[in-house]
């Protein structure tokens, strides 16, 4: 079944992706920092800041994941499908892996710290290293992993399409490369991390939120001349037309190479691909000839209803 990179769809993606931006910088802000090791490591565990500062971060992640499928569904039809595929593929079992860890993170050392508080005994937050290690920290690691490298395949397939800001999905790789270093900074670091990528997100954002198609001017292609002289050639026949048509087959291949290379622009606000375009349209009116090109044998022309 192909995707069909229908606007909403997209658009979708795109929302999810700029609130992602906008959570990863909340979840470092938001988040309690304190000495661990002491019972207000306690209180900052048991605290509902602490709860709700991972549960944006584990939502950014979501957004990522969501943000990759609208990629992959902007880049259909076009020669970075496949790498975008591959980018939503590994990025989701990343996500899915981290987020494991994160929900260990999140509920049990909130169970830890109101141990601690309420016995008064800080030497009970060594459990919080217990759930932090492994397995936890291999599957949280292996995740990351994933989803850094599904964010390179990404920024390597966003930039192979025109249109789209390549600077936003480069921030977004090179923020989800240096997820992992960041955790061994202070809450400045972390931060200014949330930042880059809250940066890249919205670029990115910005990128996938596609225009409404208007209608392709065929007519100024430069083709237009020689597809014309082809048409009157078949009206008159003979040898003179099948030499007019040939030589509009360089205008032909010329419109379609461009037609193509626009692919994932031509979207009705269907979401069908209703532009299978092989000779220019006429400037004065008139009718395509029917049968060549197109789905089945059929011209179609690009329409919105």
């Amino acid at each position: 079944m192909k995707l069909q990179a229908s606007p909403y769809r997209v658009r979708a993606g795109a929302v999810a992706l700029a609130v992602a931006g906008l959570l990863f910088v909340l979840y470092p802000a938001l988040r309690p920092f304190s000495d661990e090791t002491t019972l207000a490591g306690a209180q900052a565990f048991a605290s509902n800041a602490w709860v709700l500062s991972h549960v944006m971060g584990m939502l950014g992640f979501i957004g990522v994941g969501l943000g990759l499928l609208a990629l992959h569904i902007r880049l259909a039809g076009t020669p970075a499908a496949r790498p975008s595929f591959w980018a939503v593929l590994l990025g989701w079992i990343g996500v899915g892996l981290t987020l494991t860890y994160y929900g260990a993170e999140v509920y049990g050392l909130r169970v830890i710290g109101r141990l601690a508080l309420s016995e008064h005994d800080a030497s009970v937050l060594t459990l919080a290293g217990q759930v932090r290690g492994a397995p936890g920290a291999v599957i949280f690691a292996i995740g990351m992993v994933m989803l850094a490298v599904a964010g390179v395949i990404a920024a390597v397939a966003s930039w192979r399409l025109a249109g789209l800001p390549r600077w936003g999905a480069l921030v977004v790789a090179a923020g989800l490369v240096l997820y992992i270093p960041q955790f061994f900074a202070g809450q400045p670091v972390r931060i200014a991390h949330g930042a880059l990528l809250a940066a890249g997100c919205l670029g990115l954002a910005a990128g996938l939120w596609p225009a409404r198609p208007g209608p392709v001017r065929a007519t100024r292609l430069a083709g237009q001349n020689a597809a014309q002289r082809a048409q009157g050639g078949r009206q008159v026949g003979g040898a003179d037309g099948t030499e007019s048509e040939q030589q509009a087959l360089p205008g032909r291949a010329g419109v379609e190479e461009v037609l193509q290379a626009h692919h994932a622009d031509t979207v009705s606000r269907r979401g069908r691909y209703d532009l299978v375009l092989a000779q220019p349209v006429p400037e004065q009116g008139g009718d395509v000839e029917p049968g060549v090109g197109g789905v089945s044998g059929q011209v179609a022309s690009q329409r919105s209803r």
